[in-house]
């Protein structure tokens, strides 16, 4: 299995002018244990901003680790809190008041369907992605239309989420082509959550206090999150697509 990836240049804007940056002072150590340190790379495109992974985890690596029985995001009650689920929700009716949660909704990275089962409780005509066979699995026996199929995205859509999932995608071009199509022309919304490069939290937390406190840090997840957003790479990445960014929230 070929473990290592070395991109020519930004996975989003395709610059070749990029910043060496310094690889965070932890990871994810199931794959730590599997790999060198010196294997990952950490990089920022000079042109758009965005910060990437490179070298990066193949495709085929990413697709093990994911698949690996226990990984708590793809178990029927998954990594969400009834809070967060509640929360992510009460952000998309906001955004999309005429609709009174009642069109088609599709949670990209559904992960175990607990998002997916409480939008269908609030009458959401719901569906959803995720590449795992185990999450698909898990959904499945809930009753919930789910694929893996990125070729096949359930069309057209009132609403999109994807919580959590875009720094995990190692094709940004495949995947928001897919998603920008699948959306309803015109009045399709899409939701992204990703974590904060510039968040207060993140700007707090220098890889010396993650190797030495063992707190979280900007460059968190690494290096499964392959890439990581500000405000600016996000918006310059979606404007891409034809995906207009009509509101920005940030958490600490």
């Amino acid at each position: 299995m070929t473990e290592t990836i070395v991109l020519d240049g930004c996975p989003s804007c395709g610059c070749v002018d990029r910043k060496r940056l310094t690889t965070p002072g932890h990871g994810i150590p199931e794959i730590m244990r599997s790999s060198r340190a010196a294997d990952w790379g950490l990089e920022r495109c000079r042109e758009c901003g965005l910060v990437f992974i490179n070298p990066r985890p193949s495709d085929a690596m990413l697709e093990s680790f994911y698949s690996t029985p226990g990984y708590k995001p793809h178990d029927a009650d998954g990594c969400q809190g009834r809070a967060t689920v509640f929360h992510l929700l009460s952000r998309i009716q906001h955004h999309q008041p005429g609709l009174n949660s009642s069109g088609e909704f599709l949670d990209f990275g559904c992960g175990g369907g607990a998002l997916l089962e409480e939008a269908a409780r609030l009458g959401w005509r719901v569906s959803g992605y995720d590449v795992s066979p185990q999450a698909i699995q898990t959904c499945r026996a809930k009753g919930l239309a789910v694929q893996g199929d990125l070729s096949r995205l359930p069309a057209p859509m009132d609403a999109m989420l994807l919580c959590q999932s875009l720094e995990h995608v190692s094709d940004l071009s495949g995947t928001l082509t897919a998603v920008a199509r699948a959306l309803k022309p015109d009045t399709g919304r899409l939701f992204i959550a990703v974590p904060n490069t510039r968040s207060l939290r993140a700007v707090l937390s220098p890889p010396v206090l993650s190797r030495h406190a063992g707190v979280n840090e900007r460059y968190n997840a690494f290096p499964i999150h392959l890439s990581y957003f500000t405000a600016r790479s996000l918006e310059r990445l979606l404007a891409k697509y034809g995906l207009e960014c009509a509101a920005l929230e940030t958490y600490a």
